[in-house]
């Protein structure tokens, strides 16, 4: 955040000195016309415009940067894919769905509506197995189905 701070205080300390040369070369028109002055040639013009534009797509991207490491250090250090995983997932209706997440070493079903998530029930780890060895068998058309069979044994016990 520092850093992002003393960027910002740099790129305005450059805008005003630039700034202040331009007021200076027109201050000094009084005995000369400004056009024996400063006559813009289009090079310069393009010069000019090539630089300010590096410098502020560096910025830019400098700031990202700094972003994702200010927002990696906030969320542990790792990424947040490493963390949850989601195993599976079931439609209930076009907007309910029932979702088997992987968060650390727990496993979760969760309610997602369009009113919010709910957690439903916390599963072991053997009954979450299955679904694991039958998300790497499968592919994304059959993982839905195999999901609602398994989950609505489940809920038959």
């Amino acid at each position: 955040m520092r850093t992002i701070r003393y960027l910002f205080a740099a790129a305005i300390t450059i805008i005003m000195a630039v700034t202040a040369r331009a007021q200076t070369v027109a201050g000094d028109s009084t005995s000369v016309p400004i056009n024996e002055i400063y006559s813009p040639s289009l090079s310069g013009i393009l010069v000019k415009l090539v630089i300010s534009l590096v410098l502020i797509v560096g910025l830019i991207y400098l700031s990202t940067y700094f972003m994702k490491k200010i927002n990696s250090r906030a969320c542990g250090g790792g990424n947040v894919g490493d963390i949850i995983k989601i195993i599976g997932r079931t439609y209930l209706s076009p907007k309910q769905s029932l979702f088997l997440v992987k968060i650390g070493k727990r496993y979760t079903v969760l309610g997602v509506s369009d009113h919010g998530i709910s957690p439903v029930t916390e599963l072991t780890r053997e009954e979450a197995s299955n679904f694991e060895v039958q998300d790497n068998r499968t592919d994304n058309k059959t993982r839905s189905g195999k999901f609602t069979e398994i989950f609505r044994g489940m809920l038959r016990r």
